[in-house]
C-alpha cells in the first residue's frame, strides 16, 4: 500500500471519528494569502472563502466520506458534495452536488449517486463534469463524463474515458478538454496498474496519454499541467501535448514514521490565476487533520512552506 494512500486513510479515518469537527474548525485555522481570495476547509463538515483580512463560513454540516471542494477561476462558483437524507431513518445518505454562489451567496442542490465524489468546474462556471462508474457482470469498470449545465440543471453524457475508475478531473480553461487520472487496465481481468494522466477531446472523444501520475490540474494559462508523481511527494508540470515534462519540487523527509517518514502532498494542486505559482497542501498533522500550505514558483522551481496546521485549500481565485 503506497503512503499517500495510507495517507488518505488516516484522514478519511480522523474524519469519521470527528464528528463534531465543524464547531470546532475556527477562523484562525484557515489559510490567508495577500490578494487572494481560497476557498478552504473540510469540505461537508466546514467550507470557508477568506481574503487576506476576511473569513466567510459559507457551509457547515457533517459526513465521513472522502469528498471534495472545488471552485471556478474568479472565485464566483463554488462545488462541494455533502450527504442528504432522503427522510427514510432505513436509507443510506446520498451524495449530492451542492453549488454555491458568490454573489447571490445561497447554495443550489442538485441531484447525485454515490460515485459522484470527484467532479470538476469549467473555468467559466458554468458546468460540471463528472466521472460515472458503469460495472460489467465481470466486474470490470467503464468510466464515462457526465455534465451538469449549472444554470439549467440539465444533465447530458458525454465520452467513454477509460475503463477503470477516475479519480480527479480538470477542465482546460477553452471547454474543449478535460485532463484526468486513472489506474492503467493491465489485463483482460480488469487489473489496476499505476495511475496515469490523459487527456479527452470533448468533441471527438480521443483519448491521449501525456504522463503517469496523478491529480492534475490545468493552468488559467492553457500552457500547463501540474500532477503529482507516483509516490505523491513530488509536483510535475507538462505541457498538454506530452511535451516539456519537469520535475518542479520534492517534499523532504517529514517527522512521522508512521507515514513512510515521507511528506505527501494530498488533493488536487492549486493554481494561482496567473498560472505563475502552484499551492500545495502537505499533510502535515494526521492527528489533528492539519496541513502545510507550500507554494512553488513555475520559473525558479523554488517551493516555500507559507503555512502550517492549517485547513486545506481547494481554491485560488484573485481578490478585488
Amino acid at each position: 500500500m503506497s503512503k499517500r494512500i495510507c495517507a488518505l486513510m488516516l484522514l478519511v479515518l480522523a474524519f469519521t471519528f470527528s464528528c463534531s469537527l465543524q464547531s470546532q474548525v475556527k477562523p484562525r485555522d484557515f489559510p490567508r494569502l495577500p490578494g487572494a481570495i481560497l476557498l478552504t476547509g473540510y469540505p461537508a463538515y466546514c467550507l470557508a472563502l477568506t481574503t487576506a483580512s476576511e473569513t466567510q463560513v459559507i457551509q457547515r454540516g457533517s459526513g465521513d466520506t472522502d469528498i471534495f471542494a472545488a471552485m471556478s477561476r474568479d472565485g464566483s462558483v463554488i462545488v462541494s458534495v455533502h450527504e442528504k437524507m432522503d427522510g427514510n431513518p432505513k436509507s443510506a445518505p446520498q451524495l449530492i452536488f451542492s453549488v454555491y454562489s458568490s454573489l447571490k451567496k445561497s447554495w443550489t442542490d442538485f441531484g447525485g449517486r454515490a460515485f459522484r465524489v470527484h467532479a470538476a468546474v469549467s473555468h467559466d462556471g458554468n458546468s460540471l463534469a463528472y466521472a460515472a462508474e458503469e460495472r460489467e457482470q465481470n466486474g470490470s469498470v467503464h468510466s464515462r463524463l457526465h455534465f451538469i449545465d449549472i444554470k439549467s440543471g440539465v444533465e447530458s453524457v458525454g465520452p467513454e474515458i477509460g475503463r477503470s475508475r477516475v479519480a480527479q478531473l480538470s477542465w482546460s480553461p477553452d471547454g474543449r478538454n478535460i485532463v484526468y487520472a486513472i489506474s492503467e487496465t493491465l489485463d483482460e481481468r480488469g487489473i489496476e496498474g499505476s495511475p496515469a494522466i490523459k487527456i479527452v477531446d470533448l468533441q471527438t472523444g480521443k483519448v491521449t496519454k501525456i504522463a503517469d501520475g496523478s491529480e492534475p490540474a490545468w493552468s488559467p494559462s492553457r500552457d500547463w499541467i501540474a500532477y503529482y508523481g507516483p509516490k505523491g511527494d513530488q509536483i510535475w508540470i507538462v505541457h498538454p501535448d506530452a511535451t516539456g515534462n519537469q520535475l518542479l519540487a520534492t517534499l523532504p523527509p517529514d517527522n512521522w514514521p508512521h507515514l513512510g517518514g515521507t511528506g505527501s502532498f494530498i488533493e488536487v494542486p492549486v493554481w494561482s490565476p496567473d498560472s505563475g505559482r502552484i499551492l500545495l497542501n502537505e499533510s502535515w498533522n494526521p492527528d489533528k487533520d492539519t496541513f502545510a500550505i507550500h507554494i512553488v514558483d513555475i520559473l525558479t522551481h523554488k517551493m516555500t512552506r507559507e503555512l502550517k496546521d492549517k485547513a486545506p485549500v481547494w481554491g485560488w481565485a484573485e481578490a478585488k
